[in-house]
C-alpha cells in the first residue's frame, strides 16, 4: 500500500505508523466524516475461506465494544482482497515499548494502576462474550493523555493459523495458558493467565517462563511454578505477588474466578496498607514549607505554624551571610485549614499558592486569596499544589502555570482543561514545578517509590512523562523540590522518609530528550528533615530550605557551573530567622 491510496473509497492512507506480523497500521483520513483514524491492513489478499469469514465476524463483534479502556473499532472492510480494520487513532506508545525503557520493571504503584485498567477492560469484554486471545504488553497502549487502552480485542486470530513462533495456536506463546497447549478452547480464564504474565513482566521486567525453543517454553508453562515476583523484587507488596502467582495457576479453576474479581483484588491492594502511598508529611508542629525569590539576592520563606497561620521570613544576601528580618504573619489571613503550600515569583513580586480546606487558592502580590482551576473537574480535597517561578527577566506571571494534585493522584493545570496524567502513569502523591525557559516549565511528580517529570519546550510544545531513575533502597519519597539556575537545566531535590536529601541536575540534551546527573546525597541539616523547598537566589545560585522535626527551619545556598552537572558549591546549613 502507498500513501494516498483510498480504501473502499473512504479511508485515505496518509502515513505508515508501523508494520508487523499482523500487517501494517496507517494513519488515515476518514473522508466521510473528516477525522483521523488508524487503519490496520492485514498482510495479504486472502480467499473468502471459512477462516477469513470467521475473522471478519470476530472483528465485527469487537467493533461493538464501547469501553474507555478498549480501543474503539469503527469499521471492518476489504480492499483488493485485503481485510482492513478501522480504529481510533491513539497517541502514546504500547506497553511493550514502555517496558523496554524500564528494564527492571515498573514501580508497584504504577503496575497496580495499569493492571486495574487492563482487568477492567477484560471484565467488560468478557461480559459481552468477547475473549481477547492475545493479551500481551504489545497489545496494551499507554496514551500520552488518557486511560490505558487494550487493543486488538477479538481480532488476534492469525488468518494463517500461526503465531509469532511457529505453531498452530492463537496468541503469543510466552502468554499462552497451559490448557491452550493441550488444544482446549480459548475461554475467559486464558485471558486471566495472559494478564498474570503481563503483570509479572510489569513488576520484574522479565517473563515468568522463558525458553530457548518452543518445546522448552511449553514445558515450563506446563510444569514449572513461577518464582514469586516478590522474590525477584522485594519491594513488590506480598498481596500483589500472591495474586500474580494465582493468575498463573496451571488449572483454570485454580485462578481467580473472573476479571471483576481481579479488579476487586487489585483495587484492595492499592487502597490498603499493602501499597504505601506517600503524602507530604508535615512536621509535628504542623510546618509546611515554601520559598521564592523575586529580586536578586533576596529570598522569601513561607511556613505554616502549629496554629495554621502562614508566616513569612524575608532574607537578603550580605557579603558573608544571609540577613533575616524575622518572622511575621502573612496578610491577609486564611479563613480555613492550610494543608499544602507553594511559592513562586515573577517581575511583579511573590505569589503564594495554598490548599485551604481542600481547595487550591492563590495569593498574588500578597493582597487576596482566590480559588484556582474553578472549571476543572478535579476531585476534592486537593493534596498538593505547585507553581513555578519565572526566570529572571520575565515581566509578568501571566504565562506561568499553576499545577494541582487532586485526591485521585491526578494533576491538573491552569493551562489545560484535561488532566496531565492517568493512573497508569502513576498515582502521584507530591508535585513540584520550575521554569527552565521564559515560557517553558518542568513538572515533577512522585509516588512513594518513583519520580517522573513532564516538560514543555519552545512555547507550548509538550513532551510525555519520563521516568527519573532513583534507587530509594527501601526508603519512601515524602517531598520533592526543584529550581532552575540556567536555561534548559533544573536542579532536583528529593526528601526521603529517613530524612535524607538527594540532588540531581536535569538537562534538556536536545529537543525532546533529557538527561540527568548521578544522584548525590546532600549533607543533612541539624535534626530530621521532614519538608523541603527550593528557589533561585542569585544568577547561578539557589536556596534550599528544610524543616526538621524539632520545628526548626534551615537554609543552605548552592551554586552551579553551567557546563558541569551537579552542585559546584554549597554553604553549610544555617537557621532561618537568625540574626
Amino acid at each position: 500500500m502507498e500513501s494516498g491510496t483510498e480504501l473502499a473509497g473512504r479511508y485515505r492512507l496518509e502515513s505508515l505508523l508501523g508494520r508487523g506480523g499482523m500487517g501494517e497500521v496507517w494513519r488515515c483520513r476518514d473522508l466521510r466524516v473528516g477525522r483521523e483514524v488508524a487503519v490496520k491492513i492485514l498482510p495479504a489478499a486472502v480467499p473468502d475461506t471459512d477462516e477469513a469469514r470467521q475473522f471478519r465476524r470476530d472483528a465485527q463483534s469487537a467493533a461493538g465494544l464501547r469501553h474507555p479502556g478498549i480501543t474503539a473499532v469503527f469499521d471492518v472492510d476489504q480492499h483488493d482482497g485485503r481485510i482492513f480494520i478501522v480504529m481510533e487513532l491513539l497517541h502514546g506508545q504500547d506497553l511493550a515499548r514502555f517496558l523496554s525503557e524500564h528494564s527492571g520493571g515498573l514501580p508497584a504503584s504504577q503496575a497496580l494502576s495499569i493492571g486495574i485498567e487492563i482487568a477492567a477492560a477484560l471484565a467488560y469484554a468478557h461480559g459481552q462474550g468477547i475473549v481477547h486471545r492475545d493479551l500481551k504488553p504489545a497489545n496494551v497502549f499507554i496514551q500520552d493523555d488518557g486511560p490505558v487502552k487494550v487493543c486488538d480485542f477479538g481480532i488476534a486470530r492469525d488468518l494463517n493459523g500461526t503465531s509469532p513462533i511457529e505453531g498452530q495456536l492463537i496468541g503469543t506463546p510466552a502468554y499462552i495458558a497451559p490448557e491452550q497447549w493441550a488444544g482446549a478452547p480459548v475461554i475467559r480464564s486464558a485471558d486471566l493467565y495472559a494478564l498474570g504474565c503481563t503483570l509479572y513482566e510489569l513488576l520484574t521486567g522479565q517473563l515468568p517462563f522463558q525458553g530457548s525453543s518452543l518445546a522448552a517454553l511449553i514445558h515450563r508453562h506446563l510444569t514449572e511454578v513461577p518464582v514469586p515476583p516478590v522474590e525477584r523484587c522485594p519491594q513488590v507488596p506480598a498481596a500483589f505477588s500472591d495474586l500474580v502467582v494465582a493468575l498463573l495457576a496451571k488449572a483454570p479453576e485454580d485462578r481467580p474466578p473472573d476479571a471483576p474479581a481481579v479488579v476487586a483484588a487489585l483495587t484492595k491492594i492499592r487502597d490498603t496498607g499493602n501499597q504505601v502511598l506517600a503524602r507530604k508529611v508535615p512536621v509535628p508542629s504542623g510546618t509546611l514549607l515554601a520559598c521564592a525569590s523575586s529580586t536578586v539576592g533576596a529570598v522569601d520563606v513561607h511556613a505554616v505554624d502549629s496554629s495554621g497561620r502562614i508566616r513569612r521570613c524575608a532574607g537578603a544576601a550580605s557579603e558573608s551571610a544571609v540577613r533575616w528580618h524575622g518572622w511575621s504573619d502573612l496578610s491577609p489571613r486564611t479563613g480555613g485549614k492550610v494543608t499544602a503550600l507553594a511559592s513562586g515569583s515573577s517581575g511583579r513580586g511573590v505569589y503564594i499558592t495554598a490548599v485551604i480546606d481542600g481547595i487550591p487558592c492563590m495569593n498574588e502580590g500578597l493582597t487576596e486569596w482566590r480559588e484556582l482551576l474553578e472549571t476543572c473537574p478535579l476531585r476534592l480535597p486537593v493534596v498538593d499544589v505547585a507553581v513555578p517561578s519565572a526566570l529572571r527577566g520575565a515581566v509578568t506571571s501571566d504565562s506561568v502555570a499553576a499545577y494541582v494534585l487532586d485526591a485521585d493522584g491526578v494533576i491538573w493545570s491552569s493551562r489545560a482543561t484535561t488532566p496531565l496524567n492517568t493512573r497508569a502513569i502513576g498515582r502521584f502523591s507530591v508535585i513540584a514545578a520550575s521554569m527552565w525557559a521564559r515560557t517553558d516549565s518542568v513538572l515533577l511528580a512522585a509516588t512513594a517509590d518513583s519520580l517522573q517529570c513532564r516538560f514543555w519546550w519552545a512555547g507550548m510544545r509538550e513532551f510525555r512523562w519520563r521516568d527519573l531513575p532513583l534507587n530509594t533502597a527501601g526508603r519512601s519519597i515524602t517531598d520533592i523540590a526543584c529550581t532552575s539556575l540556567a536555561a534548559k537545566r533544573v536542579e532536583v531535590f528529593v526528601l526521603c522518609d529517613d530524612g535524607s536529601i538527594w540532588q540531581s541536575s536535569l538537562r534538556l540534551a536536545q529537543e525532546g530528550t533529557i538527561d540527568w546527573s548521578t544522584w548525590a546525597r546532600l549533607p543533612p541539616p541539624p535534626g530530621h528533615a521532614t519538608a523541603i523547598a527550593a528557589c533561585q537566589f542569585d544568577r547561578r545560585d539557589g536556596a534550599i530550605i528544610a524543616a526538621t522535626s524539632d520545628g526548626e527551619i534551615h537554609f543552605a545556598e548552592h551554586g552551579i557551573e553551567v557546563l558541569k552537572t551537579g552542585l559546584s558549591r554549597r554553604s553549610p546549613w544555617s537557621p532561618v530567622g537568625a540574626a
